[in-house]
């Protein structure tokens, strides 16, 4: 099932022009229970997101933000999801190289090791995305600088990382 959402927050800038611009800004993940990595992610995204609304509407931005968990194959699938967590501007994934390490606490949830997502920013590596990584890629998308791509809907295949989190999830659901 797919638990799309808005954040409840007000991401809107309360000052707004005529020729107005919205950034949609998309946060996937596969699990907030355990997963320290989308949990931190998760607030990263709200604090980023806070620290920048009054700039943007200053200049003629807006920001809407949409939350998904991503529990089974069909919305992984409906999404191109390629790792966990995931930040897309205007659909475009936050990250140019998808690069991923493994995640003790989503293996702990799960039962088997899983990797998620390492977010490289600045020459370093790092667990969750630095606030500063958020911003800079909100500016990068209103000035159309060195962006990440688009998902590949057509060609899209399960990531075998994925599939193995999903099932062993759904395999842990069904002994209860």
């Amino acid at each position: 099932m797919d638990n799309s959402n808005s954040c409840g927050c007000s991401c809107s800038p309360e000052k707004k022009s005529n020729n107005d611009k919205n950034l949609a800004i998309e946060f996937l993940y596969l699990d907030l229970s355990t997963c320290g990595r989308c949990q931190w992610t998760d607030t990263v995204i709200d604090e980023s997101i806070a620290d920048i609304k009054e700039i943007l509407g200053e200049i003629g931005y807006s920001l809407s933000l949409t939350k998904t968990h991503i529990q089974d194959e069909q919305s992984a699938k409906n999404h191109a999801f390629l790792s966990s967590p995931t930040i897309r501007i205007n659909g475009k994934d936050i990250v140019l190289q998808n690069k991923e390490s493994n995640c003790s606490s989503c293996g702990d949830y799960c039962g088997t090791e899983i990797d998620c997502r390492d977010w490289e920013w600045n020459g370093k590596t790092y667990d969750s995305p630095p606030k500063g990584m958020i911003i800079d890629a909100i500016f990068r998308a209103i000035y159309n600088k060195d962006f990440g791509q688009l998902p590949n809907f057509k060609d899209y295949k399960i990531p075998k990382n994925i599939r193995k989190f999903l099932e062993a999830c759904s395999e842990k659901e069904e002994k209860k």
